[in-house]
């Protein structure tokens, strides 16, 4: 039974559940003071998701009724995060131009983070669908809850406010400057609380896009690296999603100089990589509760790196002003300083799972293509061997390819690598014990292998099959 369908269901109930607890919490806020209308608060869309969103249920309850099994419970799932994919389009149609804006350098940036899968690439249509959850799905649910959660927090300190001035007139000890302290010790609470809930709610939002592929194409999470792949696209798509609404608000210059610039592999991108390291490692680990706590190490990573930067951020850009810099400099210079100094460890140490992920992938895949080539199989070849270790041998291999024989020499060669480094990783996971039952078999790769070489194109001006 293929549970995988199911707890993908689960995972948009959960979202979904989540933030209709916190509208629920706000629906019973204190009423301590005069209140603006929803649609000030939250915007027109915020207000739209507050209905949209307990609607939803009603819809995936009746898809669940008429279609039952897997493909139902898929259905009901995306039913369920629709509304806030919805609001999210909405608001980037209107503030398109900025989108167009952000758009180039956050396609340059998944082609990066795309480039660090040095062998085995996964489906472009996989990250576009980590990207359009960061940019579309997790930005509306974690900015629905954040500012639900920001309106009652501001409430509750407004009551406690209230509740410690009249408790002082009643007691006849009104103090004062013991009624400062305890004002501000309450503002700090708060302030605490809030940078909390935006650092743990926003990795769970991302961390479940992460979950849901990591379900649905396992296949693809080969180590760390291809984890990291993934989770750093969502990050993307968060990122983007934000930068425009920022810019929005004002300063586009500074808000596409911090976000879209210097902070682009940092932030949002570089802690999404942590949590899919850690689906990327529990990929490769056999007992369920070494995997889920590797999985858990990876929230808590980015968690706490997302609530540092956000409670640290702000005293340490005041520090630099302090310092008696420049409003231009500090423009400048202070969100590189800030991301080195708040973010440079948990860049860190996403680099050396990087460079780990590629060292063991590359360790792994050339030991199993030698043995390979050693055998009469006729898959790989010894020649091959260092040109599908090295993607700069490949490209370049490509490139003669289509300039002695056309292009269509170009097109068959890349998939004779794909091929060939999807049985190398086959290999590599059969070896170590990771492979999964639902995934191509090693007998099936190899015959792909060779269909594709047997189908080699002949060369136009010589008539003679091309790669063979």
């Amino acid at each position: 039974m293929n549970r995988k369908p199911g707890t993908v269901l689960l995972l948009a109930a959960g979202l979904s559940a989540l933030y209709l607890l916190w509208l629920v919490l706000y629906q019973t806020r204190p009423e301590v003071e005069p209140m603006p209308e929803p649609g000030q608060l939250f915007g027109t869309t915020g207000v739209v998701l507050m209905f949209t969103a307990p609607f939803s249920w009603l819809v995936a309850g009746a898809v669940l009724l008429v279609r039952r099994g897997g493909q139902g419970q898929l259905v009901a799932a995306a039913v369920l995060v629709a509304p806030f994919a919805a609001v999210a389009v909405s608001r980037l149609v209107v503030e398109l131009p900025l989108v167009l804006v952000c758009l180039p350098s956050t396609v340059f940036a998944l082609w990066g983070v795309r480039a660090w899968q040095r062998h085995r690439h996964m489906p472009a249509g996989l990250s576009l669908a980590a990207l359009g959850w960061g940019g579309l799905v997790a930005i509306s649910v974690a900015g629905g809850m954040n500012v639900l959660f920001l309106v009652y927090s501001r409430l509750w300190q407004a009551q406690a406010r209230s509740d410690t001035m009249s408790e002082g007139i009643r007691s006849g000890s009104f103090d004062l400057e013991d009624l400062v302290d305890e004002q501000l010790a309450i503002h700090q609470t708060v302030q605490t609380l809030n940078m909390v809930h935006a650092g743990v709610i926003e990795e769970l939002a991302k961390g479940a896009g992460i979950a849901i592929l990591y379900l649905l194409a396992r296949r693809w999470f080969d180590s760390v690296l291809s984890g990291m792949v993934v989770g750093a696209s969502v990050g993307l798509g968060f990122n983007l999603a934000e930068s425009v609404e920022y810019m929005a608000r004002g300063a586009p210059e500074f808000q596409y100089w911090a976000r879209q610039s210097v902070m682009l592999f940092g932030a949002h991108t570089a802690f999404s990589a942590l949590v899919g390291a850690g689906f990327g490692i529990a990929r490769q680990v056999a007992d369920p509760r070494r995997r889920r706590g590797v999985i858990l190490l990876g929230f808590l990573m980015a968690m706490s790196g997302h609530f540092v930067y956000n409670a640290v951020g702000p005293s340490f850009t005041r520090w630099l002003q302090q310092l008696g810099f420049g409003d231009t400099v500090l423009a400048v210079a202070g969100p590189p300083v800030t991301m080195l100094v708040l973010q440079g460890p948990y860049l860190l140490i996403g680099f050396l799972l990087l460079r780990g992920g590629v060292r063991a992938q590359t360790a792994g895949l050339s030991r199993e293509f030698f043995v390979e080539a050693g055998s009469p199989h006729g898959a790989v070849t010894d020649a091959e061997v260092p040109v599908l270790l090295d993607p700069l041998r490949r490209w370049l291999l490509r490139v003669l390819a289509a300039r002695r024989h056309g292009f269509a020499a170009y097109r068959h060669l890349g998939r004779l690598h794909a091929a060939q480094l999807d049985l190398g990783m086959r290999l590599w996971h059969q070896r170590r014990g990771e492979a999964g039952a639902h995934e191509p078999g090693e007998t099936e790769l190899r015959d792909r292998v060779l269909a594709i070489r047997a189908a080699a194109p002949l060369s136009p001006d010589r008539g003679e099959k091309v790669g063979t």
